[in-house]
Formats: C-alpha cells, structure tokens, sequence
C-alpha cells in the first residue's frame, strides 16, 4: 500500500524471508504474484518492466512506484533474447501479408458494393456485376425457420440476419453487416402477414411431436415402474431382462467425467443418489430414459499437495472475496445510499460540449 511498507517488506526479504511467504502473509498466491517467463513489453506496469529488466536473477528491487500502487520485483530467472531467422518468422509474415491483402481487397469489395447500393442497384444485380455470389431466401420466419419448420441451413451459423431483416422492409436500402471479416447485404423482397397455420401444413410436425410425446410419457411410466421394483427388492438384471434390455456397468468415474456411454444427466443423478439407491433420469437432447442403481461410492484420498486440491482452494478463495467484497459494497450502498455528480457525469461523458 505505500512506499514505507514495501520497504520495510524488503528489508525481512533480504534478511532470510522467502518471496513466497511474504505474499502469503499478505494474503496473495502464486497466482497473484507470478507473472511468468516473459517478455518486457508483456508487463502492463512500464516500471516494473524497468525494474525487472535491469535486475539479475535472484535479486529483490527497491520499491517501485508503478500505475497501479507500489510493488517489489523479484526476479527468478533470465532467458537470454533470441533472435528469430528467417524460417522462424515465415509462415507468420506471409499470413499476415495475406490478411492484409485480404483485407485491403474485401474494403475494395465493399466499395464497389456501396456505389452499386448508392445507384439503385439490388444486392442481386450489385452481386452479379461484382463477381459475387448471391443467395436467395424464398421464406423465412422470425425464428430462422423454412416454412416446413426446419432451420435454413444456407444462413450461416452467427450471422444476425434474420432479426434485422424483420427489423427493416422493402425497399429500404439497408447497412451490411460485418461478418468474419467481411461484410453481407440484404434486401426484402416480400412480407409475408403472420397467420396460424392450417392443420394440413402442420400434420406431420403435430404428428412427430404427438408420437415423440407418447413414446417419452410411456418411457417414464415404464421406468417409474422398474424403479419402485428395484427399490423393493428387485435385481436390476432380472428386470432388463423381462423388458428386452441390456445392463451396462460404468465404474470409477468422479463427479466432473464424462465415462463413455454415460450421458452428464446420468453422471449427476447418480451423485444425488445414496449407496444401492436407484433412479431414473433421462438423456439430455434426447427420448432414452435411464433406470440405474449405485453399487458404490468411493471417498478419494485428497493431496493436499496436489496441483488440483490448490486449484480447488485457489478458486474457493477467491470466490469467498468476491463475496465478501459484494457483501461489504452491498452493506455501504445500504448504509450510506448512492448518489451521481451529474456535472462530473456530464464532463466524462463529454454530454457537455453536445
């Protein structure tokens, strides 16, 4: 927090306390303090790249004044500047000369577009005389769906089309959207008025459904069913059996695996199930239900030594922080109350000079 503090920090570090437990007692972990092997402009603070590039390895700085507060600088190890050949290097100058190049073409490509849009052409004949290629949408609705209710496949995946072709008309000269590194326009042809559909159109969508309906109640009832049989005393075995299915066994797997064949849904409902209880759950995504039994559960031996038990902690001590900062924000809002300096509000905002 202040120069005299750091100070009085460095004078323990040169007297025998380690780095390490310096952070500690100061409540950080490594993952506070260590930024790594790296290089001088990777630092964000310029003078603690300063001050860690002229120290040698081993040595602990003077108290540096940085952007964000003053720090102590330690420095584990030096890795000597390599300078990169030729072949290094290559394939990442090319590229780049080729984004540059692709860039530089596409902006070309937009502003022979734009001149097209600005003397009244359609997308279709702009497209046409530009070499590019222009694609058709005879309907879609708000959702991105053909009128049969299956989704376009020609619509790109993450290209924001749809909305904002039901946000404009027709006849309006709409702006492109950006899109990896390119640009799409669009007209509207046509509007179609929204209407319920007619029971002919929809027959065979209501019809799936009815049938997936049918078969996902008639699963339940039938694994409900097995369920109360096991919980009486029945053998998983014997009730695949009658029912024509098969026993399949996952061991040894913890509560963040994924074992083979074993959906997540499964994996968490046997994580809520006590020894030689069973369940049901069915598979996410899909009509399958599975009916299963824990056999066993296993207390694993905690490292605490281990990289993931310091994760563990790493994450829970953090979290605890957040909390206990959000409660204390919280608690200040309440006591005190929040108010806005508009003036000041306005300046940042630069709403002054408008």
């Amino acid at each position: 927090p202040t120069v005299e503090e750091a100070q009085a920090a460095r004078t323990r570090l040169t007297g025998g306390l380690s780095f390490e437990d310096l952070a500690k007692e100061r409540g950080l972990n490594a993952g506070d303090t260590d930024l790594g092997l790296v290089t001088k402009s990777a630092i964000l603070d310029p003078a603690v790249g300063d001050a860690a590039f002229t120290l040698p390895a081993g040595e602990i700085s003077e108290p540096v004044q940085g952007r964000f507060g003053t720090a102590l600088v330690k420095v584990d190890k030096i890795e000597p500047a390599v300078e990169p050949n030729y072949a290094s290097v290559a394939a990442d100058i090319k590229r780049e000369l080729a984004t540059e190049r692709a860039r530089a073409k596409v902006s070309e490509l937009r502003d022979k577009m734009e001149d097209e849009r600005g003397g009244g052409s359609s997308v279709v004949d702009a497209a046409q005389k530009l070499g590019l290629t222009a694609v058709t949408i005879d309907a879609v609705d708000r959702s991105g769906r053909a009128p049969n209710g299956q989704p376009l496949a020609n619509i790109p995946q993450g290209l924001d089309v749809v909305s904002q072709a039901f946000n404009s008309d027709v006849g309006v000269d709409n702006d492109p959207i950006s899109f990896r590194g390119g640009y799409v326009w669009y007209d509207v042809l046509a509007i179609t008025p929204s209407r319920e559909r007619g029971l002919d159109e929809v027959r065979d969508q209501v019809e799936a459904r009815w049938r997936e309906d049918q078969i996902a109640t008639k699963l339940k009832a039938k694994a409900t069913e097995m369920v109360q049989k096991l919980g009486q005393g029945g053998k998983l075995a014997d009730e695949a059996a009658s029912a024509g299915l098969k026993v399949e066994t996952a061991t040894g797997f913890k509560r963040d695996d994924q074992p083979a064949g074993v959906p997540t849904s499964l994996v968490n409902a046997a994580f809520r199930t006590a020894k030689d209880g069973v369940g049901q759950t069915a598979a996410t995504g899909g009509s399958d239900v599975f009916v299963f039994r824990v056999t066993d559960i296993v207390d694993p031996q905690v490292d605490l030594a281990s990289d993931p038990i310091k994760k563990l902690k790493e994450t829970l001590d953090r979290s605890l922080t957040d909390e206990q900062v959000a409660a204390y924000v919280t608690k200040i809002q309440n006591d005190i109350g929040t108010t806005i300096n508009q003036a000041a509000f306005l300046q940042v905002t630069g709403a002054n000079n408008q």
